[in-house]
Order: C-alpha cells, then sequence, then structure tokens
C-alpha cells in the first residue's frame, strides 16, 4: 500500500549509534510525524547500531546490496513503497520547515536538492547533498539499472552528483534554497574525523570515483565539466 504524501526519510548509518537517538529527536522537533517515516539502513555486522535501533521510534533496514551508501539508499528504495523519499545521512540536521517547500516543488521535478549551508557547488544548484524523489522518478534516475536510484559503482563520492547531475540534464533537478538539511561534515569544520568519515577520506578511491563519473556523463547526455561556471 502507498503512502500518499508520506515522505520515507533514509538514513543509512553505519558504526553510530549515538547518532541515531539525535536524528529521530531531531527530525521529529521539525516535522509533524504524520508527514514522515524515519528510516535506518545498518549493516548487518554493526550490532552497536542494530541494538541502538530498537529502542527508536523508526523503520530499521538491513542492507542487503553493496556495502556503500548507494547500497544502502536502493536497498530502502527497493523495499517501501512510499511515493516520496528522501535520502539522508545520520550527519544532517533538518532545521524547521525543511519539508514543506521541497514537497511544492516536486510537483514539478523528480528531484528536488535541499540547501546542506556549506557546498558552493550546492548553493548554486548542482549538485544537491540531500534530496527528494518522487517514486515515479525512480526508473529513470540510474542509468543502466532502472530499479535502483543510486548508481552502487562509486566508493563514496560522485553517488549524489550523478544523481542530480543526471536529473538536471533531463530537466528533471531543481534547488531548494528554503530547504536547510545542514550538512555537519569535518571539511566544513562542523565536527570530527571519525572512523566512518575516514572511509570517504582515501585520496585514491576519490580519484577512481571522478573517472568513473566523467565515464557515465555520456550516458545521460552531459560531456562537459561537471562543476556549473
Amino acid at each position: 500500500m502507498a503512502h500518499d504524501r508520506t515522505v520515507a526519510v533514509l538514513i543509512p548509518t553505519l558504526w553510530r549509534p549515538n547518532k541515531m537517538r539525535e536524528n529521530v529527536d531531531n527530525l521529529h522537533a521539525v516535522t509533524g510525524r504524520e508527514d514522515i517515516d524515519i528510516v535506518f539502513i545498518i549493516e548487518e555486522d554493526d550490532e552497536d547500531s542494530l541494538n541502538a535501533s530498537k529502542n527508536l521510534n523508526a523503520i530499521t533496514l538491513i542492507n542487503k546490496r553493496k556495502r556503500n551508501f548507494a547500497g544502502a539508499i536502493n536497498t530502502a528504495v527497493q523495499s517501501l513503497d512510499h511515493n516520496y523519499i528522501f535520502g539522508a545521512s545520520d550527519d544532517f540536521l533538518f532545521h524547521p520547515n525543511w519539508l514543506p517547500p521541497l514537497m511544492e516543488l516536486s510537483e514539478n521535478y523528480g528531484v528536488v536538492g535541499a540547501n546542506d549551508l556549506g557546498n558552493s557547488i550546492n548553493n548554486g544548484g548542482i549538485p544537491s547533498v540531500s534530496y527528494l524523489v518522487r517514486r515515479d522518478y525512480v526508473p529513470r534516475a540510474c542509468i543502466g539499472y532502472p530499479e535502483n536510484l543510486l548508481y552502487e559503482g562509486y566508493h563514496h563520492n560522485f553517488t549524489d552528483t550523478e544523481l542530480s547531475d543526471c536529473a538536471d540534464a533531463h530537466g528533471e533537478h531543481v534547488f531548494c534554497a528554503e530547504s536547510i538539511v545542514e550538512h555537519m561534515h569535518p571539511s566544513l569544520g562542523k565536527s570530527i574525523i571519525d572512523r566512518t568519515y575516514m572511509l570517504s577520506f582515501d585520496h585514491e578511491q576519490y580519484y577512481e570515483d571522478e573517472n568513473l563519473f566523467m565515464s557515465r556523463r555520456p550516458l545521460w547526455g552531459r560531456s562537459d565539466a561537471y562543476w556549473p561556471e
């Protein structure tokens, strides 16, 4: 049964059981409980996070796909039947009124990016690191893999960039400055580097992801540099 306009807020988490309660409390403080379902996607060997999830008012899923951010998101997309999906992470801080402007814009766009208050590219419109997606856009979101929302070939970086870049190329993406979902990331001086962040700070993997991204851009009709002028 579809959930009409209830938004599934997808939160992949790894080795951060203490953050999960903060995520739930934050979202419930700024969002009507009837408007969202909070969904944690956890790796099956992350026992601390699995135990923490048992005491939360949230849905918990085990990642059944590739062990990365995209695999976790795709697990949730394929497990749920919500008409609206918000791709999040456990290091976001949701501000009041973050959801209504996204929902309004989603009437005309498949992917609506929120404002993370830190990424200059995001604030220029492309890409967004958190995003509202309409269910009916999912089959067109990941070129070559219509059952997925995100391409699982990346280690970590450029995963969201491909989503928003592809949608932008097809006229299906818009940036929403009014929706503030703050990215509490160490690169912005808003948190400390922990074990989980270290996974995405591998320079060799970054360049592998960058090269993969550039090789895939022609698939959605783009070959120009990905950074906007």
